[in-house]
């Protein structure tokens, strides 16, 4: 019977087969050590995902607390972006969107008899990144208002979303908040468009600050479950994301960004009269660095402070006169609110105590008009 050239190796005299069977064991001895160093690796990353994730629960948080920021957002056609309906989230602050895409509870596409509906429009600062649950940011706040002041069939949806600029917001009120058969649109938003001002020559380039929603890398998909990711990504490549560049530096500023933050304004005035609504156009809130005060500095380097106030300035210049000539309201906001770290924690996100003092503002020029009696 012939014998097989693996037979052959192990019985071979001469000391081959002994040769070849003490090679093996030095696989193994490979693979045990590979397998020692990923377990060594891992294991401290599975008890710092189990102690966040501890740590989270401890302090009343969910499970998706730490969730990067494109998990709240999804597509859309009409801003670019949206936020993703049946979203929840607790952590630091409390955020829930329902099955119509807009921060807060559940509301019918339509409108309740007897309803008087209001849609609050603009960016984060309408949406209140930073306060503490829905209930506290300031569209809550002015149906709570508006209803304490003597008409509790006030309803109003807050329409914002972080980083919608003028002409994001009326795609929203244009495909979103329309259907919805407002009474009121009060408006407030500026910074997105503002900042932006002094690089502005042409449509082209405001084009390019549109935001749109970028499917995320496959990395962050595939972590996207992690707490311990979602804190890495938080504190150590926020860089990459955060808002540390804006054209506020110094010079002059062209007609382009004034004239296509007008040419929103009206077409959204008269976008509200079709649907039957009436508009409120509102000046923004703002704490800006001053040398005398807090101490309080922009995030953010290279931008000129005479710049700025030039924009603002230009900026609520044009807001007034455009609801003087369509025929809306107007609330100083910015005027009525104290821009101190008690009311504003940043440049122009609100604290509780900021989003309150908004929705009292917004009120008293809002709620005589209903004719609800609000406060003076």
């Amino acid at each position: 019977m012939p014998v097989s050239v693996e037979h052959a190796a192990v019985d071979a005299p001469g000391g081959g087969g002994e040769a070849a069977r003490t090679a093996r064991p030095v696989r193994w001895t490979l693979r045990a050590r590979l397998a020692l160093l990923a377990s060594s690796l891992l294991a401290p990353l599975v008890v710092a995902e189990g102690a966040l994730r501890a740590y989270d629960a401890w302090r009343g948080y969910d499970a998706w607390a730490r969730v990067p920021s494109w998990y709240l957002y999804a597509p859309g056609k009409f801003a670019g972006y949206r936020l993703r309906p049946g979203v929840h989230l607790k952590r630091a602050c409390e955020i829930s969107v329902n099955s119509l895409g807009f921060r807060g509870p559940e509301v019918t596409v339509e409108k309740p008899a007897g309803t008087v509906r209001i849609v609050c429009l603009g960016g984060s600062s309408t949406f209140c990144d930073g306060v503490s649950d829905d209930a506290a940011t300031w569209p809550a706040r002015l149906q709570e208002v508006l209803r304490g002041a003597g008409l509790p069939r006030i309803e109003v949806i807050n329409a914002g979303c972080s980083g919608y600029t003028s002409s994001q917001s009326l795609g929203q009120f244009l495909g979103r908040c329309a259907p919805l058969s407002p009474d009121w649109v009060v408006f407030y938003e500026g910074w997105n468009d503002v900042k932006w001002w002094p690089t502005l020559k042409s449509e082209r380039d405001w084009s390019r600050h549109q935001g749109v929603y970028g499917t995320p890398p496959w990395y962050d998909r595939l972590l996207s479950w992690s707490a311990l990711w979602g804190a890495i990504r938080m504190r150590v490549l926020a860089s990459q994301t955060r808002e540390v560049r804006t054209g506020i530096t110094s010079g002059e500023v062209g007609p382009a960004g004034p004239a296509i933050w007008e040419r929103n304004l009206r077409v959204l005035a008269t976008e509200a009269r079709v649907s039957g609504a009436r508009l409120v156009l509102c000046t923004e809130a703002r704490r800006f660095p001053d040398p005398g005060g807090d101490g309080y500095a922009f995030p953010w380097p290279g931008v000129d402070p005479g710049t700025l106030r030039a924009c603002v300035e230009r900026l609520d210049a044009v807001t007034r006169r455009v609801a003087g000539e369509e025929g809306a309201l107007f609330v100083d906001v910015d005027g009525a609110v104290s821009d101190d770290a008690e009311h504003l924690y940043d440049h122009i996100h609100l604290t509780d105590r900021g989003a309150r003092a908004v929705a009292e503002a917004v009120a008293a020029v809002l709620g005589p008009a209903i004719g609800t009696g609000a406060p003076e």
